[in-house]
């Protein structure tokens, strides 16, 4: 027993249910309830039940324009599939907590009280908790179901393998009975059962017309072969019972096996169904943009219907719709399907295929909407197939588009959750930068005006020692106002690609001289140990570049180590990098902060009034690391005292360096 439904499925609300068979009073039917559910102000499904019987191709149609008359009237529909009707929408009733049950008057059958109820009967008896409401619709006449002589269509239908089958087995039964009867002996009726074997045998693997045609053979044989005066085709009450029998057998043989093979067919479209879906679910999961939620969806729909998609999205302001994706390749379509497109992405509706206003069209146009919103409209050429579309296909098709149109909302709403984290990543970043900028720019530019004007106002009364010292303040002042600078230009280049490297083969020594005699003042007070061993390899580098960044490690160091403590740099081979080790005897940085040291604008402190300084500084030095291939952390100093900031450099010989100028 399985249930697919198009729309909400599962919903707590009352609704009102109707029950169609596709038949000539079905619109009278789902008009009816559509006005109960209005006046009720409940939403309303229209359901229709699988038995496994075979729907011919009229049933087919009018069923296809029932649910599209549903569809066009706001309604859901639903497929149940089951042996019993009334069981089915009772126990859908239950599921939706359906307040009504509308059904439409059902034919007349003027032998139904005598062998069966009629579904109305059966649901009057059967029913409780909610309205069963019977639809005032004119009652379809007996003639109508006679009509096109269904058992006429069944037979043939019927392959003609089935009818050879039937043909063998009878042969079989045939040889088996003769041989059973010469070699044991056994009375006639023996082999009659026998024949019924071979009757249920061709029931449970062929058909039902196949099952008549074999029993009617069986009997035939039965009477000719095995029962007195053999070889002669006389019937007595016996041959009449026997025959009768047969056809018994064959009948309710006949429909077991056609109930049980339509059961397992359904299952197994079922399985498919759900199989599509999930991987559907699984393939869209893992979509990270719209791009590729439109490449993804008509890959799938190609792939289970077997037949071409498209999407269509929206271009340009007045551009109209055009093909985005496409498979299994490329399409181009007609100006009439581009209208029929257009015509479904306006009205909220499927368009094209078994649409009145397009019945001639080959594809079908489902937008993908959620509220006022359409992103687009999936076209699926259903023309083309070797059969009909049922209407549990266009479901199918309908739950594949739904399944999109979620993803591609929650891709739109992950892009824009990702523009807010921008904007406000950029809002903080701006807003740190002009705390930084007040602080590490005014303190400077305070000294330098503060000794500037010293020595315009006073300089006849100072010494030659005093103005030594005021300049020193001035030139110290004016070089850290201009690294600050410079570290501001560098982030923004190597932040935006904007920054060559320049490479040269140079020392490591010599960059640390360089960097040590920039930084003279800063480490006056402390005492600076180099460990750098002798016939270190050459660095292929941007020397400026890992000069400032080596720059500004020792600078942070300076700044946060005590007067008279001690600074290390160290320099050693590990395979094929070089370690540099920058150590200091500060208070050390927190575990839980040794990541975030290098993110810009992080300082260790809060407000712009400690003397952590802007913190750029690091950031720069893993954008320059980084940028040569390199890699660099902060780690605990030795005996937990202190930071050691651990630089790895790649080695390069001379075949092997890289170009002179990269990005």
């Amino acid at each position: 027993m399985e249930r697919q439904v198009k729309g909400d499925p599962g919903q707590a609300r009352e609704r009102v249910l109707i029950a169609v068979d596709g038949r000539r009073n079905a619109p009278q039917a789902v008009r009816a309830g559509k006005r109960i559910a209005d006046r009720l102000g409940v939403a309303w499904t229209a359901a229709f039940v699988d038995t496994g019987r075979p729907r011919t191709e009229a049933l087919q149609e009018a069923l296809d324009g029932t649910f599209r008359l549903v569809e066009s009237l706001g309604g859901q529909t639903a497929v149940l599939r089951g042996p019993h009707v009334d069981e089915e929408i009772l126990a859908y009733a239950r599921d939706q907590n359906a307040s009504a049950v509308v059904i439409a008057r059902t034919r007349r059958r003027p032998m139904s009280g005598w062998f069966r109820q009629t579904l109305t009967q059966r649901l009057l008896r059967r029913h409780t908790g909610f309205e069963l409401i019977i639809a005032g619709s004119k009652p379809e006449p007996p003639r109508t179901q006679r009509r096109g002589m269904p058992w006429l269509g069944m037979l043939r239908q019927t392959p003609l393998g089935h009818y050879l089958s039937a043909a063998w087995v009878v042969s079989a039964a045939i040889i088996v009975s003769a041989l059973l009867e010469k070699s044991l002996p056994l009375p006639a009726t023996t082999s009659s059962l026998i024949f019924l074997t071979g009757v249920l045998v061709v029931a449970a693997r062929t058909s039902l017309p196949a099952a008549l045609a074999a029993a009617v053979m069986s009997s035939v044989a039965f009477n000719f072969f095995f029962l007195e005066p053999q070889f002669s085709l006389a019937y007595g009450a016996a041959e009449v019972i026997a025959t009768l029998l047969f056809l018994v057998v064959a009948v309710i043989g006949g429909n077991l096996a056609n109930r049980l093979r339509a059961q397992v067919v359904a299952l197994r479209a079922t399985n498919e169904q759900s199989q599509a879906l999930l991987a559907a679910s699984k393939r869209l999961a893992t979509a990270p943009d719209a791009e590729a939620v439109q490449r993804i969806s008509v890959e799938l729909i190609a792939a289970f219907e077997r037949t071409p998609a498209c999407f269509l999205a929206a271009g340009a302001e007045g551009a109209g719709l055009h093909v985005v994706a496409a498979a299994p390749y490329p399409i181009a379509l007609s100006d009439k399907e581009r209208a029929a497109a257009a015509w479904a992405f306006e009205h909220g509706r499927p368009g094209g295929y078994q649409n009145k206003a397009q019945a001639d069209m080959q594809w079908r146009f489902i937008p993908l909407l959620i509220g006022q919103t359409c992103y687009g409209v999936l076209g699926v050429k259903l023309g083309d197939l070797p059969f009909r579309a049922a209407s549990e296909q266009l479901l199918l098709l309908d739950t594949l588009a739904n399944q999109v149109t979620l993803t591609l909302a929650r891709t739109e709403l992950t892009s824009s959750l990702a523009q807010a984290r921008v904007v406000e990543e950029r809002e903080r970043l701006r807003s740190a930068l002009l705390s930084s900028v007040s602080h590490d720019l005014r303190t400077p530019l305070s000294s330098i005006i503060g000794s500037a004007s010293t020595l315009r106002d006073f300089g006849r009364q100072l010494t030659e020692a005093d103005k030594r010292e005021l300049l020193n303040t001035v030139m110290g002042e004016g070089e850290r106002l201009d690294r600050y600078i410079q570290n501001l230009l560098d982030m923004t280049r190597l932040d935006h690609g904007g920054l060559e490297l320049d490479r040269d083969w140079v020392t490591f020594a010599d960059v640390v001289a360089a960097a040590l005699h920039r930084l003279r003042a800063e480490l006056a007070h402390l005492q600076v140990a180099r460990d750098i061993p002798a016939g270190l390899p050459l660095l292929y580098v941007h020397p400026a570049l890992i000069e400032q960044g080596l720059v500004n490690i020792i600078e942070n160091a300076a700044r946060f180590s005590p007067a008279g403590g001690a600074l290390r740099i160290a320099g050693r081979l590990d395979e094929a990098q070089l370690v540099i080790t920058v150590t200091d005897q500060g208070p050390g940085i927190p575990a839980a902060d040794r990541k975030r040291a290098f993110d810009m604008f992080f300082s260790g402190d809060s407000g712009d009034t400690g003397r952590h300084g802007s913190g750029l500084g690091l950031a720069i030095c893993h954008a320059v690391v980084k940028a040569h291939g390199g890699s660099i952390e902060a780690l605990a100093g030795p005996d937990g005292r202190g930071t050691s900031i651990c630089i790895r450099l790649p080695l390069y010989e001379q075949a092997q360096a890289p170009q002179s100028a990269e990005s």
